[in-house]
C-alpha cells in the first residue's frame, strides 16, 4: 500500500523574497539571481498573480544550495 501524499504548496509556510534574504542574509537581487538561475536549469517556484515567485523552506535550501556549490566552486578553482 502506497501511503504517500502529494505535498501542495499550502502544505508549507509561504515565504518572500525578503524572508529569503533576511534567512540567508544575502540581499534581494542575489536572491533573484539564484532563483534564476535555478530557472533556467528547470526548477519550478510557485508564482502569485503578478508572477512574482512564492518560496517554501525547499526552495529556500535549493537556493543556499547553490550558493553554496557556487562559493566552493570559486573557491577552489571549479
Amino acid at each position: 500500500m502506497d501511503d504517500t501524499k502529494e505535498l501542495d504548496i499550502e502544505d508549507y509556510k509561504q515565504l518572500k523574497t525578503t524572508d529569503i534574504a533576511k534567512n540567508l542574509d544575502i540581499a534581494e537581487s542575489t536572491v533573484r539571481k539564484y532563483a534564476q538561475v535555478l530557472e533556467k536549469q528547470g526548477y519550478q517556484f510557485r508564482k502569485d498573480p503578478t508572477l512574482g515567485r512564492i518560496y517554501t523552506s525547499f526552495d529556500e535550501l535549493a537556493v543556499n544550495e547553490l550558493i553554496k556549490r557556487c562559493q566552493n566552486r570559486i573557491r577552489y578553482g571549479g
